[in-house]
């Protein structure tokens, strides 16, 4: 399982399109769980997820925007207790998965990187300008 951890602000079209390149692009739909931040105060980006959670299997975080990106550690615990995956994927709204089963590679890569014991991978994708 992977859990692909979003904090999220205002954005929510491009959040449907980060998710859409995530989702669309894995070899194993059945292995993705999504794990959403988002502000009270950004009704429409709840109403996003909250329809998206309709059709993914997802997971939502309703807080608080306390001190904006300086609270990021915050928000990434947050979103790490309530996944339930084996990997903890932090991804932006802003970006765009562009490998084919990444979700696959990711899971080839696992015996392949190891610290402490303990397999990191890291991925790159591309960011969508302002």
């Amino acid at each position: 399982m992977i859990s692909i951890m979003i904090p999220t602000r205002g954005r929510p079209q491009w959040l449907c399109e980060a998710v859409d390149s995530c989702y669309s692009l894995a070899g194993d739909k059945s292995h993705l769980e999504f794990v959403f931040k988002v502000d009270v105060d950004d009704r429409e980006t709840v109403e996003t997820v909250n329809r998206l959670a309709t059709i993914l299997p997802a997971k939502l975080i309703v807080s608080p925007r306390g001190d904006g990106y300086a609270e990021m550690h915050t928000w990434v615990d947050q979103m790490s207790r309530l996944a339930s995956g084996d990997w903890l994927f932090l991804f932006n709204d802003d970006a765009r998965m562009l490998t084919q089963n990444w979700d696959l590679v990711l899971g080839s890569l696992a015996v392949s990187f190891c610290w402490h014991r303990r397999p990191y991978v890291v991925l790159c994708a591309e960011t969508v300008g302002k």
